[in-house]
């Protein structure tokens, strides 16, 4: 009965880390509950400037214990190490608190009607991104298509980032029709 649940047969046997383990879960609910926290000071009741100002200490403080423990914990996604979990929660923080002050607080909105549209059909787009890539994937156009940008892109790290950006474009041209129509697709 030993190892039935946590045994060699449920590790991760495609590198020498499992990046998928109990540790690694551990630090991905924290991020989890650490993000519902950010989203609790969002929804408090104070004032739109002491919640800014709150989520901004509030990242800067994640992020700096993240940076100062890195000295003796490495930073890495691939394990979803404790310290990346504070310095990816205390960034993201950070700008969470940069946007509630420039969309709300300075009313400059016109710029992210685009970003709003995908935070009104997310799981929709998700999917659809997930049956498009089924597609490229099926049709084996995908070695052409990542080619193509390699001709424009000679670096292949600026080419793949260009690859992703590209297919958040197309789901771009998705869910801006759907929001200024006001159609939320709930799934």
């Amino acid at each position: 009965m030993r190892g039935f649940l946590l045994g060699e047969n449920h590790l991760y046997h495609k590198s020498p880390v499992d990046p998928e383990g109990v540790a690694a879960t551990i630090s991905a609910l924290a991020h989890t509950i650490i993000g519902f926290c950010c989203g609790a000071v969002v929804r408090s009741r104070k004032t739109l400037a002491d919640r800014t100002v709150r989520l901004f200490v509030i990242g800067f403080t994640l992020m700096a214990a993240g940076f100062m423990l890195s000295e003796w914990m490495p930073l890495n996604k691939r394990i979803w190490s404790p310290t990346f979990v504070l310095v990816t929660t205390g960034l993201a923080s950070m700008l969470l608190a940069t946007l509630l002050y420039f969309i709300d607080m300075q009313n400059h909105r016109r710029w992210s009607r685009f970003f709003e549209s995908f935070g009104v059909n997310p799981l929709f787009l998700y999917v659809g991104s997930e049956i498009l890539a089924i597609i490229i994937s099926v049709l084996s156009c995908k070695p052409a298509i990542y080619a193509g940008f390699l001709t424009i892109f000679p670096d292949p790290y600026t080419a793949s980032a260009a690859y992703a950006v590209s297919l958040m474009l197309l789901m771009g041209v998705i869910a801006y029709p759907l929001y200024t129509r006001r159609i939320y697709i709930k799934l």
